[in-house]
């Protein structure tokens, strides 16, 4: 079988029908990498972000039959939208379980991401700074937007949000970015 050539829905499908893992393999293969960089614009620290992409791919294991049956025929076929809605569940799950186990008080889903830092850089500027200080979804579209240079669309089905709502974000963090002191001061003369 040439997994090049087949979507996630047919690999999925060998995978559930014959216990396939190289199909199973060719999805990791496929989404590994832009669901790890989703996952650390939304947590900021890279081991918890592995941990996230290795449960999340887990999780799809185990149900990959009834993701086969809700996508149905529907859209390109492709399982990361599934995979980062399940990964972003999973870090708030964590995030609020965390907290409880803090005793800090309820869960603020604003406050799920720790600021991330450049682990090249000893500290990071104050571009990162300004960014870790918006909101994670805020966070996460700007990341995926103008690190990664996903389309409205893609930043959509990984937050699980409409591509308007991805605009409004998106809008709402660049006027938070402008109006920082600090980048005034630093890259806008």
């Amino acid at each position: 079988m040439d997994v090049d050539r087949l979507d996630d829905r047919a690999l999925l499908r060998a995978y559930v029908r014959r216990g396939d893992l190289p199909a199973f393999e060719a999805v990791v293969g496929r989404h590994q990498a832009a669901l790890l960089r989703f996952a650390c614009a939304l947590v900021g620290d890279t081991h918890a972000a592995q941990d996230l992409v290795q449960d999340s791919f887990i999780s799809l294991s185990q149900h990959a039959e009834r993701v086969l049956r809700k996508q149905g025929r529907r859209g390109d076929g492709s399982v990361y939208p599934w995979l980062a809605t399940v990964l972003r569940h999973t870090a708030i799950d964590r995030y609020r379980s965390e907290q409880r186990r803090r005793e800090v008080g309820p869960a603020d889903e604003a406050a799920l991401a720790e600021p991330a830092v450049d682990e090249a850089r000893e500290e990071p500027s104050d571009l990162w700074l300004a960014v870790d200080q918006l909101t994670p979804l805020q966070r996460g579209a700007v990341l995926l937007r103008y690190r990664d240079g996903a389309s409205y669309q893609a930043i959509a089905a990984a937050l699980g949000k409409s591509v308007s709502h991805v605009g409004v974000l998106l809008h709402e963090a660049l006027a938070r970015l402008r109006a920082s002191p600090a980048l005034r001061e630093e890259v806008l003369p």
